[in-house]
């Protein structure tokens, strides 16, 4: 079902690139971004600017953010990136330049 959806989006999102309040959802992860373009030939979509990830368990904030379709990673890069646990009890703070998760 997931991959359903993701593939829905892809498509709608090859004939779209915006440059304000772009957004991509699925059941458990948001992106917000200035930019977003879909790269077709490579399976990829790409977020630039202000890129804002939140899930059910944590929250990104970063420069740019690649979703690689083919082996659904994620990478996420800024000057510094910076994660937040969404857990109240299991609070967590972080930055790094580069952060991946799969």
């Amino acid at each position: 079902m997931k991959t359903c959806n993701l593939k829905v989006i892809i498509s709608f999102l090859c004939f779209i690139a915006t440059n304000i309040n772009a957004e991509f959802s699925s059941d458990t992860l948001t992106i917000n971004s200035s930019t977003i373009e879909v790269v077709k030939d490579k399976n990829m979509i790409v977020f630039n600017g202000n890129v804002f990830i939140k899930s059910k368990d944590f929250v990104i904030n970063a420069d740019k953010a690649i979703y690689n379709n083919l082996n659904k990673i994620i990478s996420v890069n800024g000057a510094p990136s910076r994660i937040d646990s969404a857990y109240e009890d299991n609070m967590f703070k972080g930055s790094a330049d580069k952060i991946v998760f799969l």
